[in-house]
């Protein structure tokens, strides 16, 4: 069975939504906020084993560690001082958010070949209601009249 959609025969995912995926990924990779490299033989993505798409990745986790601890360094910083209420309030926003960050990536990089299943099984469930909807479609009209 066959789990690759023909860009062309899906309305959903047809050339122009594939390429849009594919310019995303791209973008995304060497930003190495995602472990995924487009494949164009089977119009989908899949894991990317390349040591350098590794280092980029864990690059990007190591940036938002780092951005981490500066964040705690600060709000120790100002609540020491006790400057304002509204910084406190700002850093514990920014904490929060960076540690949303940092489980986001760990699920990426630990589900990383469940999303590719995922995504290819999305691809195939579409284009198998696409062509129920057109036989829907077809029979129809014949059993309204009958």
């Amino acid at each position: 069975m066959c789990t690759s959609v023909d860009p062309i025969t899906s309305k959903t995912f047809n050339s122009r939504t594939l390429n849009v995926i594919r310019i995303s990924m791209k973008i995304l990779a060497s930003m190495g906020s995602i472990p995924f490299k487009w494949n164009p033989n089977r119009g989908s993505f899949s894991v990317s084993t390349t040591p350098m798409a590794k280092f980029s990745f864990f690059a990007s986790v190591l940036h938002t560690v780092c951005l981490l601890f500066f964040l705690f360094w600060r709000l120790v910083q100002h609540s020491q001082n006790l400057e304002s209420f509204q910084t406190l309030v700002w850093l514990w926003i920014s904490i929060i958010f960076t540690i949303w960050a940092l489980i986001t990536l760990h699920n990426v990089w630990t589900k990383k070949e469940e999303i590719v299943a995922i995504f290819d099984g999305m691809k195939l469930l579409t284009l198998q209601l696409e062509r129920v909807d057109k036989l829907i479609k077809l029979e129809l009209p014949g059993r309204l009249h009958a």
